[in-house]
């Protein structure tokens, strides 16, 4: 169902939220959770919640219904307020105070000024995934908030060319996470025409309409479109396939500083007889796109450029306020996460962990002082848990999960996210359909790497062709890094079946204890054809 809010609208419904929490005793400094979709109604119970000085606790709805009782019971919030389109199953909360979202407000109030706050003050407790352990509540200030503001307001600006007020955003990612919500209130500060969906599978029928200058992803969305795409054009009109391939070397030619005006032809006839499809399913208008969460591989992001899309990449967690860095327009390298952000310091331990300090790192973990403690070095940088490099022109690029680091039993150490990208690479290159695969390499403690892949959701990979790109893969890497053993899946990974994130994310325990057997019996096969 459609829905239509005009600016003034959406202050009228923040004013009655901010009169349903004065009404339930709600004080500056309490703390009410929130489960619900992304609805006009919880942008505007937001607004209201900043200004009466409460600090929202908001959940995914598409948590499981344990981690949602962790959450509040670990929050303690004075209010839980819930929407019957978050689940059809039963709220958290026990016995806690519990209201409908819609209940909640009182109309016939007017907006007034905001509560006056101090920067150090908590203005919302973000709680992690949780995917490699118990989701912890991130404190964030105000000043967090004002200084992630500001940058975000003025990149916008830049990406898009336009004047405050002109501007169209589409909005599909769960306003539960820090990204998504930076990303909310920073077209709500520029004056966007905003569409919000509740789900990211209506996306590209909503985009036309939507017609977005730009919106925020996760790289397996992307990855989707990508697939989507060469899917629709190997069934419509496959002869154009050998133009497409043609058409994206031409651009990483160019991109290169390479490029021919043989180059420049091959790319300008990729868009107009193949890619400016996919820009039209997408509205027509886009300018760019912001893509975080997880690193997005530089075919995919390089595909996108090809069809005059560029895809700005940023880098950060929940703990830094979403970003420590954002590509600039004009300097995007791919693969890479660009510059960090003015004021924003980052630094190389002597491990190779990214470390952060800034106006912009979290104040601590909620009731958590030893979680608070460890996070942080003896000077007061920020442990981010990512392995990084940085090039000459001051970008970053994320290696891998400090944590994930795979330890052989010949003391070699391996990051298993390059492998993985350069697997899904190579299935990519032979189809694009197939740019979905999910490879998980394994391999601590044992003498070599072991990959299972997943399946795209909607298409099937022959196992000899999965053979080949590993052949592939491993002739171009270090032997320490080649892969010696895998195993093709039956089925995706995915939310539902508890081996994703809800932000989509890989849950690498969930799944090495899922397929602990079929592990052991692959590194029990390839020992016995190693025996003499």
């Amino acid at each position: 169902r459609r829905v239509e809010w005009t600016g003034g609208a959406l202050l009228a419904r923040a004013a009655a939220f901010r009169e349903g929490l004065r009404r339930r005793g709600l004080a500056a400094g309490e703390r009410v959770a929130l489960w619900a979709p992304n609805l006009a109604d919880w942008v505007a119970l937001d607004l209201a919640a900043f200004a009466e000085g409460v600090v929202l606790v908001p959940i995914d709805p598409r948590a499981a219904a344990e981690e949602r009782a962790r959450i509040v019971a670990d929050a303690d919030p004075a209010l839980l307020v819930v929407s019957g389109e978050a689940s059809g199953a039963a709220p958290p909360g026990g016995a806690r105070p519990c209201v409908a979202l819609a209940a909640l407000a009182r109309e016939g109030s007017s907006w007034s000024a905001p509560r006056p706050a101090r920067g150090d003050e908590p203005a919302t407790i973000i709680y992690t995934s949780g995917s490699s352990g118990e989701p912890k509540g991130t404190v964030l200030r105000w000043q967090n908030l004002e200084f992630m503001l500001s940058h975000t307001e003025d990149r916008l600006a830049q990406l898009t060319g336009l004047p405050a007020g002109a501007e169209r955003a589409l909005h599909f990612l769960p306003l539960c996470y820090a990204g998504s919500r930076i990303l909310l209130w920073s077209a709500l500060l520029r004056g966007a025409r905003l569409t919000l969906l509740r789900d990211p599978r209506r996306l590209a029928a909503c985009a036309p309409e939507a017609a977005p200058d730009y919106f925020l992803c996760v790289p397996l969305i992307l990855d989707r479109l990508r697939a989507a795409a060469c899917s629709a054009l190997s069934a419509r009109v496959p002869r154009l396939a050998p133009l497409l391939r043609r058409g994206l070397l031409a651009c990483e030619r160019i991109e290169r500083g390479e490029g021919r005006w043989r180059d420049r032809l091959a790319l300008a006839l990729c868009r107009r007889l193949v890619l400016d499809r996919l820009r039209a399913r997408l509205g027509g208008r886009l300018r760019g796109l912001i893509c975080g969460s997880a690193p997005l591989r530089p075919d995919t992001q390089r595909f996108f450029h090809a069809a005059g899309i560029d895809v700005y990449q940023g880098y950060g967690l929940t703990e830094t306020t979403a970003l420590c860095t954002l590509d600039r327009p004009h300097a995007v390298r791919p693969g890479w996460v660009g510059h960090a952000l003015p004021g924003v310091e980052l630094r190389l331990a002597d491990d190779g962990e990214l470390l952060a300090r800034g106006p912009n790192v979290f104040a601590g973990y909620w009731r958590r002082p030893a979680a608070t403690r460890a996070a942080f070095d003896g000077e007061g940088w920020f442990r981010t848990g990512d392995l990084a490099e940085v090039d000459a022109a001051g970008r970053w690029r994320i290696l891998g999960r400090k944590g994930a680091l795979l330890v052989l039993s010949t003391g070699h150490n391996v990051a298993p996210e390059p492998v993985e990208e350069a697997l899904r690479a190579a299935l990519a290159a032979r189809d694009g359909a197939w740019a979905e695969a999910q490879p998980v390499v394994f391999g601590h403690g044992r003498p070599h790497l072991a990959a299972l892949v997943a399946p795209p959701p909607d298409a099937a990979i022959d196992p000899a062709t999965l053979a080949d790109a590993i052949e592939e893969v491993n002739a171009v890497r270090s032997p320490k890094e080649g892969i010696h053993a895998h195993r093709l899946l039956a089925e995706p990974f995915s939310c539902e079946n508890g081996l994703l994130t809800p932000n989509l994310k890989l849950r690498r325990s969930a799944i090495a204890a899922r397929y602990a057997s079929l592990l052991a019996s692959l590194y029990e096969e390839a020992a016995a054809a190693r025996a003499p």
